[in-house]
């Protein structure tokens, strides 16, 4: 609900009270991905949930997109919600499903 009196925030703060609402309402929900954890993202769009949620459940990864597009598909394979952030994401999918497919048809 918007109000011409509504306080102005970034919008970085309303992606990081989403995500802390989220990682309360779903205890199986995983955030993880590169500057994921210790700083809460490039954008700072999860600053401080990792301390607040468990270094296990808002973690840093490596820069291994194609690794960390993997992990995703482990967890919801295993039931396990994954919130996966991963910069470029639409370029660093296509590169790691292109893999993944050569792979398999190799």
């Amino acid at each position: 609900v918007f109000s011409d009196n509504a306080e102005m925030v970034d919008g970085r703060i309303i992606l990081r009270d989403n995500f802390d609402m989220l990682l309360t309402k779903y205890p199986e929900l995983l955030i993880f991905g590169e500057d994921t954890g210790k700083i809460g993202d490039v954008n700072q769009g999860l600053e401080g949930l990792q301390k607040k949620h468990g270094i296990n459940r808002v973690t840093d990864t490596g820069i291994r997109e194609a690794t960390n597009i993997g992990q995703g598909i482990g967890l919801v394979e295993e039931t396990i919600t994954a919130g996966q952030t991963v910069q470029k994401f639409k370029e660093e999918f296509i590169n790691a499903y292109e893999r993944v497919q050569k792979i398999f048809n190799d």
